[in-house]
């Protein structure tokens, strides 16, 4: 797993700042002493949250390992510093209007503080592993995301989604690699829902038509298309676009496999036995129909 390392702050930052990277956040039982140079986050009744050095753990607590990290596929961010460092083929951009944002929040999160979040104007679409948030924000509404991240109460990162993150692995792999050729790639793409048909139009400026007809998914949508690499490093800078992934046309897989697991052999075990799953299956009279088989999306 490649991991997304941040710029260290300089050597000469103040002191402060640097305690404040050294401090761990620390899960504290209620009733149990701490000391005077902890500094409490957030009361959860039965526990708190406090940010201290990880040396003097008060008795029966604990340290949240994750309390600074967020996960993304194959990449970790470290949400202690504060500038992300674009792998090498790659480069970050600034959004100029309402785009994904990733934000954290100070610990395991409260619904008054997802409220405080709308509040501000951020749209909440997706979890983030650990205590974090995918939104959708407005610049008005980044600004004040980055003053409560100052204030320190409820959120500790806010930033923008960058578009590396935004590649599966093998797309990754491929533009970092910079192959030459023209060879498009078959390629998914997922975006979030915000605004009818005509945040597709973007795809429609850029060459691209989707192959097969844009389909909801929760909050977002997802559509086949055809991409250049140029094209894909475009894609991944659309403010709305939340993911690129390589298509693989799905096949029938492991029938075999399961029936010599299973021990389902000849004679002389040189080969499964008959007949495979599919004529069992019309055997008993499944339809082949996909239509026979609604999927309901509660």
């Amino acid at each position: 797993m490649r991991k997304i390392c941040f710029l260290a702050a300089a050597i000469v930052a103040a002191l402060p700042v640097a305690q404040s990277v050294r401090a761990a956040s620390i899960v504290v039982p209620s009733g149990i002493e701490v000391p005077s140079s902890f500094r409490q986050i957030a009361d959860y009744g039965s526990w708190r949250l406090f940010e201290g050095d990880a040396a003097d753990l008060p008795t029966k607590s604990w340290v949240l390992g994750d309390a600074h990290r967020l996960k993304f596929d194959r990449l970790l961010i470290n949400t202690r510093l504060p500038v992300i460092e674009a792998p090498a083929g790659f480069s970050l951009k600034s959004p100029n209007a309402a785009a994904l944002q990733i934000v954290q929040f100070v610990g395991p999160i409260k619904d008054a503080w997802l409220d405080q979040l709308r509040a501000a104007g951020a749209v909440p679409i997706q979890y983030v592993d650990s205590d974090g948030y995918l939104v959708w924000a407005d610049v008005a509404t980044r600004s004040k995301l980055d003053a409560m991240v100052a204030s320190g109460q409820v959120l500790q990162y806010s930033k923008s989604l960058p578009g590396f993150i935004k590649l599966g692995n093998s797309l990754f792999d491929r533009l970092q690699r910079g192959a030459p050729g023209t060879e498009k790639a078959s390629v998914i793409v997922q975006r979030y829902r915000h605004d009818g048909a005509g945040g597709r139009e973007r795809f429609s400026a850029l060459g691209l038509k989707p192959i097969d007809d844009w389909t909801p998914q929760l909050g977002y949508e997802i559509a086949r298309f055809e991409a250049s690499d140029a094209q894909i490093r475009q894609l991944i800078e659309f403010p709305d676009v939340f993911w690129v992934g390589e298509y693989v046309a799905p096949r029938m897989n492991d029938e075999m496999q399961a029936q010599i697991l299973h021990g389902n052999l000849n004679a002389d075990q040189s080969t499964p036995l008959e007949p495979g799953y599919l004529p069992w299956l019309r055997s008993l009279g499944f339809s082949e129909e996909a239509d026979a088989y609604p999927i309901l999306d509660i």
